[in-house]
C-alpha cells in the first residue's frame, strides 16, 4: 500500500495527479441475497477539467446470465493534496475519502440502503475500490482492481459530453 511520501513521485501535487488518466478496470460483482456473481471488464480515464477530474468508465457487464455494457460518470474536486470529494454526474455529494494514508474508508446513505465503501492505493499502477452494499432488498459486493495503462492513441482520454 501506498502512503503520501511514496505517492510524491507518482503524484508530485496528490491524488489528483495520481488519478489522472487512463485506466482498465475489472469490477467483481456478488449479489449474496441471490447467491449470483459476474463482473464488469473495461476502461475508464480521469479527464482534467481545471483542478477538477471527470471519471468516466465503460465496460462490458457479464452478470447472473445478462450480458451487456455499464457506464458510470462521476465529478472528483481535489480541497487538499490527498483529500478527495466525489460527485454524482449530476452534481450530487456521493462521498469524500482522505487517501494521505494510503487508503480510506467512506460511507453515502441513499435510504433505505447504505453503501460502505473503501479505496486503497497499491502502488503508481494499481488501486482498489470496494463497496458493500445493504438495504432490504440489497446485499451486494463490489470490488474493483484498476490498472493504468498507456493510451497512445488518446481513445480513453475524451469524455462523452453527454455523460454531465
Amino acid at each position: 500500500m501506498m502512503t503520501a511520501d511514496a505517492l510524491g513521485s507518482a503524484a508530485p501535487s496528490g491524488i489528483r495527479d495520481y488519478f489522472a488518466g487512463s485506466w482498465a478496470y475489472l469490477r467483481l460483482l456478488h449479489d449474496r441475497r441471490r447467491e449470483s456473481s459476474g463482473s464488469i471488464l473495461g476502461c475508464c480515464v480521469f479527464a482534467a477539467a481545471g483542478r477538477e477530474l471527470f471519471y468516466h468508465e465503460s465496460g462490458s457487464l457479464d452478470f447472473a446470465g445478462a450480458r451487456g455494457t455499464a457506464q458510470r460518470s462521476y465529478r472528483y474536486s481535489f480541497p487538499e493534496a490527498y483529500r478527495a470529494e466525489v460527485f454524482f454526474a449530476d452534481g450530487r455529494s456521493f462521498h469524500g475519502m482522505d487517501l494521505a494514508a494510503g487508503e480510506s474508508c467512506f460511507n453515502h446513505s441513499c435510504p433505505p440502503d447504505l453503501y460502505e465503501g473503501s479505496c486503497r492505493l497499491i502502488s503508481a499502477e494499481i488501486w482498489q475500490l470496494s463497496w458493500r452494499v445493504t438495504g432490504p432488498k440489497k446485499d451486494l459486493l463490489l470490488e474493483t482492481h484498476y490498472q493504468r495503462f498507456a493510451d497512445p492513441l488518446g481513445c480513453f482520454q475524451a469524455i462523452p459530453g453527454s455523460a454531465y
